[in-house]
């Protein structure tokens, strides 16, 4: 399941509107709004934060069992800690960066 539907599904798990899951997590109700939908695919951690918090839910449940697998994969674990190291600059770098990648795997993919 991708995230904007986990996200809906949660919310309305819960009861909440829009609004509301915008004044728990301070995320605005069009972006929340905009992932649920499926507009907006890649969520910062930052934002993931905060909608889990807004959800009364930790971030693995919100984000699944996938991020579990993945860091069974030690691989993955070296790339976590060396992303805990970085800047919040070179984080954001670092997002566009496999964002592109995704996007140029996507159009091979078609």
């Amino acid at each position: 399941m991708d995230i904007g539907k986990k996200i809906k599904n949660l919310r309305k798990k819960k009861g909440l509107t829009l609004q509301e899951l915008s004044q728990r997590s301070g995320v605005s109700p069009g972006y929340i709004s905009m992932l649920e939908r499926g507009f907006k695919k890649s969520p910062t951690l930052d934002v993931l934060k905060k909608l889990a918090k807004g959800l009364e839910v930790n971030l693995s449940e919100l984000i699944g069992e996938e991020l579990v697998n993945l860091e069974k994969d030690e691989r993955t674990k070296l790339l976590l800690r060396a992303a805990n190291e970085l800047s919040k600059l070179d984080l954001e770098s670092l997002e566009q960066l496999l964002r592109a990648i995704r996007e140029l795997k996507k159009k091979e993919d078609e």
